[in-house]
């Protein structure tokens, strides 16, 4: 792959995650709204973006 491609192959996985990590804070939040409590809608949360960057490690061959 070009130099190029590289570039902006990771520049789209790092958007994707970007994206991915706000719908995860919107969940959050949409939780917290109905009544969760912030600990446990918290957890969720975090729960959320680690399985995305894991995900994203390995896309990326990384792990």
């Amino acid at each position: 792959m070009s130099r190029l491609g590289t570039m902006l192959t990771l520049s789209v996985s790092a958007l994707r995650d970007r994206l991915h990590t706000c719908l995860a804070v919107d969940r959050w939040a949409e939780e917290v709204a109905a009544g969760a409590p912030y600990v446990e809608a918290g957890a969720l949360l975090l729960r959320d973006i680690a399985l995305l960057r894991l995900a994203a490690l390995l896309d990326a061959g990384a792990v």
